[in-house]
């Protein structure tokens, strides 16, 4: 009979059946979606970007969007991102060509 860590080592050697999606130079490592009551789909991912620096997020798709949303921590009653992305910028957009890439697929 195994000890009971050996069986959490085993369980932790299952891995996650994920995919990769490649745009713009930054790739992502995407995981199936959870749904939400309210229609919201909800995917875990690390995006990569390409420079050996990557980060937990995750793609946010509802009935009328899709987009990347990065760490938040809560700040009174709303929520604050941890990673700024200035608008029309050369990563934004790539940021958009990676989302457009993973919601096709």
């Amino acid at each position: 009979m195994p000890k009971k860590n050996d069986t959490k080592k085993e369980e932790k050697k299952v891995a996650k059946e994920y995919k990769e999606v490649f745009a713009e130079g930054l790739s992502a490592r995407l995981y199936p979606a959870e749904e939400s009551g309210k229609g919201i789909k909800r995917s875990f991912m690390y995006l990569d970007f390409g420079n050996g620096f990557s980060i937990q997020c995750h793609f946010i798709e509802t009935s009328n969007n899709y987009f990347i949303a990065f760490p938040q921590y809560k700040s009174g009653d709303s929520y604050k991102s941890y990673v700024w992305v200035e608008k029309d910028s050369e990563m934004q957009n790539k940021l958009d060509a990676l989302a457009e890439v993973i919601y096709n697929s």
